[in-house]
């Protein structure tokens, strides 16, 4: 948003684009507030609700053409006619830095509880994803440096992320932020890519910044199976925007609300997804768990595992967990104390089949 005045004449541009200009003014002279977002008149004019960034005062009124070429991007900061500028990126306290290139320097101060945010000025991909308190779907849809440690480099301790790796079809090792660095700092998280994360106790809710350049929202070319995918592209993203190919009797779409999944499927008589077709959209950041051609479906939200199962055979035994990131161990004997019980690792991925050897052993389900 920029105010010109030009002959005393207000004149406002919304996104670079000019809007009906205002009255001219009475005053003969017309000068700028000294407070951004409110007045030293007190209330009588009404305090700014919302945010502000990229803060410039000129001495000089800027054409339409001006106005459009600075907008998006951030200033050197020595700009001809350039008398104030705040960029607002300082991150922290309470000091607001004038860039500009005059003296003195016009340095401001936060009051009343205002506090700096993340910013998209200078990323043309920008977005904000709201994680609430336990297990969300997040995703990326930006072209960036996609590793863990880069894309979110500041969580609360104990925030945990579960990818699933489309091509294997299984999830990676869970992924736990410490406080200050990753378990696995390099593990990505690509362009269209999804993966749970979980917000720890004591349950605040904290805000993910996804930032880069736009992609060309290709779509995607998925077998028969279930995927955790988004849009190629920073917007809401249906079927039609993520695959190639127009969906077929059998595909089904699982996204998660409240926590639980609420399942749509693609019906060719009716020619739309039941039962609720709005259900079938991923928001800005979400991921959506796309299935075809398959009777199975995704493995439950991880925190609705339900039990491992052990299913008899002839000569062998099969453990089944449904829980994402576990792994199996196993025990000649059970010790007491039970800390002293010695477990080793057994290869291998839900469902286990184990032969029976004849001899006790004794298993249990470990997840992180």
């Amino acid at each position: 948003m920029a105010l010109v005045y030009s002959d005393r004449t207000p004149q406002l541009f919304v996104n670079g684009n000019y809007v009906p200009k205002g009255l001219k003014s009475r005053k003969g002279f017309v000068h700028p507030s000294a407070s951004l977002g409110g007045s030293f008149q007190g209330t009588n004019y009404g305090n700014y609700r919302g945010q502000l960034d990229e803060v410039r005062i000129w001495d000089v009124s800027l054409s339409e053409g001006e106005i459009r070429a600075n907008m998006n991007r951030t200033l050197a900061g020595d700009e001809p006619n350039l008398v104030a500028y705040f960029r607002c990126d300082e991150g922290t306290g309470l000091a607001l830095t004038d860039h500009a290139p005059g003296a003195p320097a016009v340095n401001g101060v936060l009051e009343n509880g205002v506090g700096f945010v993340p910013s998209g000025v200078g990323f043309p991909c920008y977005y904000t994803v709201a994680i609430q308190p336990g297990w969300n779907l997040i995703a990326n849809q930006c072209v960036n440096a996609n590793d863990v440690g880069t894309l979110m480099p500041a969580v609360p301790a104990g925030t945990r992320l579960l990818k699933f790796n489309n091509a294997s079809r299984t999830y990676e090792m869970f992924n736990t932020f410490n406080g200050t660095s990753w378990t696995f700092p390099s593990q990505t998280l690509g362009l269209g890519e999804g993966a749970w994360i979980y917000n720890p106790p004591p349950f605040v809710p904290f805000t993910l910044v996804f930032r880069g350049t736009v992609a060309g929202d290709a779509l995607r070319t998925l077998g028969n199976g279930c995927f955790m995918v988004s849009r190629q592209l920073a917007a809401p993203g249906h079927y039609a925007d993520i695959v190639a190919g127009a969906p077929r009797q059998g595909d089904a779409i699982f996204k998660l609300v409240g926590g639980s999944y609420v399942i749509q499927s693609w019906d060719d008589l009716d020619n739309a997804w039941l039962p609720v077709p709005s259900l079938t959209t991923a928001k800005v950041g979400e991921a959506l768990w796309i299935c075809r051609q398959t009777l199975g479906s995704p493995p439950p939200p991880p925190d609705q595992c339900a039990a491992a199962t052990i299913t008899p055979g002839v000569g062998a035994v099969t453990i089944t967990w449904p829980c994402a990131g576990c792994h199996l161990e196993q025990a000649p004997a059970l010790l007491l104390p039970s800390a002293t019980t010695k477990w080793t690792f057994v290869p291998g991925s839900s469902p286990a089949v184990l032969p029976a050897t004849g001899s006790t052993m004794f298993y249990q389900v470990v997840c992180p």
